[in-house]
């Protein structure tokens, strides 16, 4: 099972690399310079992924839509994209130093958010993270497995 594990800021939360991708039906192979590297919140309060106006100007995401979005400040409508999140598992690493990494992409029908002073312009929501195994220690420490 592939795991990411990492340090959390006991502020900003659980802080994760993520790969953006543009995502349609029927098409799973994508242009590497079409990749686009994100700072992701690992948001168990979230039940979809959101992504910024950063995000869906960088990835040229199109709406697909407009849904009701209930949050801790209220409601209000929002726009809705498919697109895909990615991965990095790193596996090894070449004597040059190269490292060799899967990317597991995982297709959603995320919302548009406003990340104000966010460093994360990513929220990965109920609908990515109930599919992992995740933990977080006392140690400052998470571990991600998929």
């Amino acid at each position: 099972m592939p795991s990411i594990i990492g340090n959390y800021d006991r502020i900003e939360g659980s802080i994760i690399p993520v790969v953006i991708l543009k995502w349609s039906l029927g098409d799973s192979s994508h242009d590497p310079d079409e990749r686009h590297h994100f700072k992701a919140l690992i948001d168990t309060g979230a039940s979809s992924t959101c992504v910024s106006e950063e995000v869906v100007g960088k990835c040229g995401l199109d709406a697909t839509g407009m849904v009701p979005m209930i949050g801790a400040t209220g409601e209000a409508d929002v726009e809705q994209f498919t697109f895909a999140v990615g991965f990095v598992f790193p596996h090894d690493q070449e004597p040059s130093g190269q490292t060799n990494a899967n990317l597991i992409v995982r297709p959603v029908q995320g919302l548009k958010f406003h990340n104000g002073k966010s460093t994360s312009d990513v929220l990965l929501g109920r609908d990515i993270i109930c599919d992992w195994v995740f933990s977080l220690s006392f140690d400052g420490r998470y571990i991600i497995s998929i």
